[in-house]
């Protein structure tokens, strides 16, 4: 989750990882990040499966 570029009035985007493991980096930088400071989005980002070191666990 990422709430720096989050504004009262902002939206959530929510993104669901696709068929490899979430990047936290996804939060910080890019074209993603880009649309959220502009409209004051709270990020939250998903991994809807478990891949290469990622766990139900940690």
């Amino acid at each position: 989750m990422n709430n720096v570029t989050f504004r009262a009035d902002g939206s959530v985007f929510l993104m669901l990882g696709g068929q490899s493991a979430a990047n936290p980096v996804w939060l910080v930088t890019g074209a993603w990040y880009e649309y959220a400071r502009e409209h004051g989005a709270f990020m939250v980002l998903l991994e809807h499966r478990f891949f290469e070191e990622s766990t139900p666990t940690e």
